[in-house]
């Protein structure tokens, strides 16, 4: 998972393997998707988690919404849980992974 507020540091998705869940911060306007459009590209799984207030790009300081954001996160763990199988095989592992 690659998780930041819209800006140039996102630009280092270029670099995930496929299937990476990438989750953009960012403004309401739609200009503000590039990353969606990388993501597309790419194949990666992106999420989108908007700022409020609508300008958020005009402030200085923004809050991060962060039910939103947290809703956004347990969904992928959500997903990730059910496409993934934890590579311990023994029986020792505590994670939260469905051993399939």
């Amino acid at each position: 998972v690659v998780m930041g507020v819209h800006g140039a540091g996102l630009g280092n998705i270029l670099f995930c393997k496929r299937g990476t869940h990438v989750v953009e911060v960012a403004c309401q306007q739609p200009h503000c998707h590039y990353f969606g459009h990388t993501a597309a590209a790419l194949d990666l799984e992106y999420w989108f988690v908007p700022l409020k207030p609508r300008n958020a790009h005009l402030q200085r300081y923004v809050e991060l919404p962060i039910t939103e954001l947290l809703g956004v996160l347990e969904d992928i763990v959500e997903e990730i849980s059910e496409n993934e199988s934890c590579s311990v095989k023994d029986g020792s592992c505590s994670c939260s992974i469905r051993k399939t």
